[in-house]
């Protein structure tokens, strides 16, 4: 039997939450297909006030 090696950096893609955020990102990609933006649109809600940043 060959031992699984996992990067440092990838460790945190193994853990039961990380698994369960990625398929639910999956399952919205699916369900919502991409589309192309508005920056005119986009520009205005902005100088608007429309869109805040929130943190």
């Amino acid at each position: 039997m060959t031992p699984m090696l996992i990067p440092e950096n990838e460790i945190w893609l193994h853990e039961p939450q990380a698994s369960q955020d990625l398929l639910r990102a999956l399952a919205w990609a699916q369900r919502n297909a991409a589309k192309e933006s508005d920056l005119d649109a986009i520009l205005k809600k902005l100088s608007d006030g429309a869109l805040e940043y929130k943190s």
